[in-house]
């Protein structure tokens, strides 16, 4: 026999005197029957807000410059074919990779020249060039190859196609955007203790995080101050 079953439509329900409570029937409470709540303190309980949970205690994680370092190298090396053979030139002792410009990042190359005249210097130390370039391009990557005379940005991959136009005057200048079909000596990242002079092949101004490169119009306002700056130091000559 169900325990609950439904009600036959039309039938009456007839309760027996003894099971009907009323307003004024008192209700007999058993021994072990949980007392009713107190009249408006289910309404209270209701509207007081829960206890805020316990706050966890973050530790701070210092900035590991190794750690930075290793995932910069990681996605650097990533451009080449054969990661583990670009990493063995940078363990070689001449410590410059050759990867493969055009897929993640390109790269302008600019005569010496160009910055010092941006500077409006006739010479300086590599330091001060160094430290110039990296506050032009606000702290974006250069690469500095001493024998060659240049620098080499580090630009977005799709450079070369949005400033194709702006590359044709720059090319009066010595100044090229490389992208595709072109490869570029990439030097190890310099270690946080490595003193003495640059080798022939440095980073002027490190990567500090993946993926990051220079903004092309920070560079184009770079190239503009050099060439404008040499220009009329040249017309001041002639007069």
């Amino acid at each position: 026999m169900s325990v609950a079953r439904p009600i036959a439509q039309g039938a009456t329900i007839t309760v027996p005197r003894q099971h009907v409570v009323t307003a004024s029937t008192p209700l007999r409470m058993e021994p072990n029957m949980p007392q009713p709540p107190t009249p408006g303190t289910a309404a209270r309980d209701a509207t007081m807000p829960a206890a805020p949970p316990k706050r966890r205690t973050l530790r701070s994680v210092p900035y590991d410059r190794t750690v930075q370092r290793a995932a910069v190298g990681q996605w650097l090396l990533s451009v080449h074919p054969t990661p583990s053979a670009a990493q063995a030139e940078w363990d070689g002792d001449n410590g410059v990779a050759v990867l493969p410009l055009g897929t993640l990042f390109s790269a302008v190359r600019i005569p010496r020249w160009v910055v010092l005249s941006a500077i409006q210097l006739e010479e300086a130390h590599s330091g001060t060039l160094d430290r110039f370039l990296s506050e032009m391009l606000h702290g974006g990557p250069v690469i500095s190859c001493q024998h060659e005379q240049r620098y080499y940005a580090l630009t977005p991959a799709d450079m070369p196609l949005r400033w194709h136009k702006a590359a044709a005057d720059w090319a009066r200048v010595g100044v090229e955007i490389l992208g595709e079909d072109w490869l570029l000596g990439v030097p190890r990242l310099p270690a946080d203790d490595q003193f003495g002079p640059p080798p022939a092949s440095y980073w002027a101004v490190p990567m500090r995080r993946p993926g990051e490169v220079c903004e092309p119009a920070d560079v184009a306002r770079l190239i503009a101050a050099g060439v404008r700056a040499d220009a009329f130091e040249s017309a001041t000559a002639q007069r």
